[in-house]
């Protein structure tokens, strides 16, 4: 009896604590900062095009995944429209053909590892992954990682997922625990709210941060982590440029894939499970392409580094392969006018069109891949 008294007390005064925490932040208005928890969501909404096909029907699906360099664009103006009108005419006789655009701003391979059992629920005939190379900075994955996507690993894959660089984004077993236990008692909403309140808290714990620099009189940005961001954040562009980045901002994004990486880089090792996952669980073909950087900027600025380049396209090429996935080196498709600003993102105009090269250049492939299938 003591010791259900005990325990009735521990909760009740946990969930007094949860409810007081809360509240404050209603009061103070704090808002949770991590747009990304939608991802769920909205990727069960983009891969619907494809995932509710008519019985019988002969159509080829593909479902596209990636980030803003996918998504950002207008409604019609996206890669996966383009690749569709693409693969379309090379088979205008043949499978009639829909892309459906799995892409959200600030995505990475973490995520599609957590995600690809909910991608393969859709039943693609083929996985098109879009590879930024700036996912390879260690600033990427610690600014914009999602743990709480790990929810949606089914309890058979944990064991490799535990042998993987999930420390990187700050995930760990009693984490995966947590959050599966949650969506599992609670569903979806149960999860989504949760996530939420944690990160309010994380956006709260920001704001003390600001209000402690301004106490002190000191430009002091350690211990003081969003100042010190912020101020980074306005020198990693170009003096009188801001279209384009600075050695600074260049070096931050894309050091480490002009640098080199080999096989073992964390991020290679996620994305090589995440084409397993596809090619050896569900038996879903892969292609793996790596997005266009701007490497006449990148010369311009003096930090051109072609054997390091050479080598982590090679490493990159090497885990897909390796793995059953197809590859295809886009690095260098697009010149400088190819880019509209300093993240890379494609321009849109009469003389050059990201979006649409990028959909020519892989359409030959896509449409083998679809035949092959």
């Amino acid at each position: 009896m003591k010791r259900f008294i005990a325990i009735s007390s521990f909760c009740l005064a946990l969930i007094g604590v949860i409810r007081l925490t809360i509240g404050t932040l209603d009061t103070y208005e704090i808002e949770h900062t991590r747009v990304g928890l939608q991802a769920v969501e909205t990727l069960r909404a983009q891969l619907k095009s494809i995932s509710q096909r008519r019985a019988g029907s002969a159509e080829y699906r593909v479902a596209m995944v990636g980030d803003s360099m996918l998504a950002d664009f207008g409604r019609r103006r996206q890669v996966p429209n383009w690749l569709q009108d693409s693969v379309g005419k090379l088979n205008a006789t043949a499978h009639p053909v829909k892309v459906a655009n799995g892409a959200s701003p600030g995505r990475n391979p973490f995520d599609f590892y957590f995600l690809a059992e909910l991608i393969a629920d859709a039943d693609p005939n083929l996985v098109v992954l879009s590879f930024n190379a700036a996912w390879l900075s260690r600033d990427w994955s610690t600014t914009r990682p999602l743990p709480e996507l790990s929810a949606w690993l089914s309890p058979g894959r944990w064991p490799e997922t535990l042998s993987l660089p999930i420390e990187r984004i700050g995930l760990t077993l009693d984490r995966i625990l947590l959050y599966a236990g949650i969506k599992r008692v609670f569903g979806y909403d149960g999860w989504l709210l949760a996530s939420r309140e944690q990160s309010r808290l994380g956006a709260a714990y920001w704001e003390a941060t600001d209000l402690l620099q301004s106490a002190t009189a000191r430009d002091e940005p350690l211990g003081f982590k969003k100042t010190f961001n912020a101020a980074f954040a306005r020198r990693r562009l170009m003096p009188g440029n801001a279209k384009r980045m600075s050695i600074a901002g260049a070096l931050r994004s894309y050091g480490a894939v002009l640098d080199g990486v080999g096989p073992a880089h964390p991020v290679l090792r996620i994305t090589a499970a995440t084409v397993a996952t596809f090619r050896r669980r569900y038996d879903i073909p892969v292609l793996v392409y790596l997005s266009p950087l701007n490497v006449e900027h990148l010369a311009t600025l003096g930090i051109m580094n072609k054997s390091g380049l050479e080598q982590s396209v090679g490493s990159l090429e090497q885990i897909v392969v390796t793995n059953g996935g197809a590859f295809i080196d886009l690095h260098d498709l697009l010149p400088d006018a190819g880019f509209r600003d300093s993240f890379g993102h494609y321009a849109q105009g009469p003389d050059v069109d990201g979006g649409a090269r990028i959909a020519e250049e892989l359409a030959p492939l896509v449409s083998h891949l679809l035949r092959s299938g």
